[in-house]
């Protein structure tokens, strides 16, 4: 049995789909991240799978940027 074949309220299977051109990269992580998704995977097609991390993979996702907030004293 595959993963994915029974119902499992924990783990849910990730569709699998082919990215045509950089707009169809763009307005499908769009749709992810209007979903309230926090990215997308990117694959090479040509790598081999490897557990850890791989050059084969590459995160594509929204950067929040972090203010730091610091109090400044005025001296008169």
């Amino acid at each position: 049995m595959k993963v994915g074949e029974r119902g499992c309220k924990y783990i849910e299977v990730a569709p699998y789909g082919e990215c045509k051109d950089v707009t169809h990269l763009e307005s499908f992580f769009q749709d992810v991240v209007d979903k309230g998704g926090e990215g997308i995977i990117l694959r090479d097609p040509q790598s081999l799978y490897k557990p850890g991390r791989s050059q084969g993979y590459l995160k594509h996702k929204v950067m929040k940027e972090k203010i730091n907030e610091r109090k400044m004293e005025i001296i008169t």
